[in-house]
């Protein structure tokens, strides 16, 4: 395992209803058309539309990720 890995900061949102932590994968965000709190059932949902520039750079940066995870698999 990589040690910068486990020191990187979970990836989600807080509820604006709770105020909880939702941990979010940035894939899941990227495909899911909504998200459920698991502490309150809050229930969210994603405007494509009006997200269209944080969701392409969420894509880039979710590319990135695989494309590093995938190199770090060659290094040995």
């Amino acid at each position: 395992m990589n040690p910068n890995t486990s020191r990187q900061k979970p990836s989600g949102l807080i509820c604006p209803q709770c105020n909880k932590f939702i941990p979010i994968s940035i894939r899941d965000l990227l495909t899911r058309k909504g998200i459920e709190c698991p502490y309150c059932s809050l229930q969210l949902s994603i405007d494509r539309g009006k997200s269209q520039k944080a969701l392409s750079a969420l894509a880039k940066i979710h590319q990135a990720e695989k494309s590093v995870e995938n190199a770090s698999k060659f290094e040995g």
